[in-house]
């Protein structure tokens, strides 16, 4: 089925159950994500990358189950990504770079070394990195932003390090790059003092 879509995305596309594939990307929407993806339960492929989407990520995002390839860089969206969206069984690509979005990235550690370097968020200077995102695989994730005291406090006592590029730095050289990379809000007070 081929759908003609000019200026916002429609509220009727929640109705379109059957839908496999929405790629918009380029396309100038504008306006905010309706909250419309409940019953869209068969959507695999959803690209809305530079549409200029503003606003927040609605909850029912993560209603969509079978979805794989979620792109939705480049836009204006703001506030916290749902959770959930980190656990879609079937994710492979994960691309929210280069919005405003803010808060804690709350997915679980598998789900970080699941999708590695396929997981974008970079150009969000307002998201924090969570507590379960400690591991190896953690400097494959391109984030730029802050992480949360807990992950800095572990990292640097596992002499692990994340920059916004993703490679991984010595225990000797992190705390100055940690400055230099992180706001000091994010940072906890005893590594401060260190520097």
């Amino acid at each position: 089925m081929l759908v003609l879509i000019n200026g916002r995305l429609p509220l009727f596309l929640g109705r379109m159950h059957g839908l496999q594939d929405l790629h918009l990307g380029g396309k100038p929407l504008g306006g905010t994500l309706p909250d419309v993806w409940t019953q869209m339960t068969g959507l695999v492929g959803l690209d809305l990358a530079y549409t200029g989407l503003v606003g927040t990520i609605p909850a029912s995002m993560p209603c969509l189950r079978n979805l794989t390839y979620p792109s939705r860089d480049h836009n204006g969206l703001t506030g916290a990504i749902p959770s959930g969206l980190g656990a879609l069984p079937f994710i492979h690509d994960l691309d929210l770079s280069y919005n405003q979005l803010s808060g804690q990235v709350a997915f679980r550690k598998e789900v970080v070394e699941q999708l590695g370097p396929k997981l974008k968020l970079a150009g969000n200077d307002g998201l924090c990195l969570g507590t379960e995102m400690v591991g190896t695989d953690l400097v494959r994730v391109e984030v730029d932003g802050c992480i949360s005291a807990n992950l800095a406090e572990s990292l640097a006592r596992d002499g692990s390090a994340v920059t916004s590029s993703g490679s991984s730095l010595g225990s000797d050289s992190w705390y100055h790059v940690a400055l230099a990379l992180l706001p000091a809000a994010c940072l906890p007070t005893h590594i401060m003092t260190l520097v």
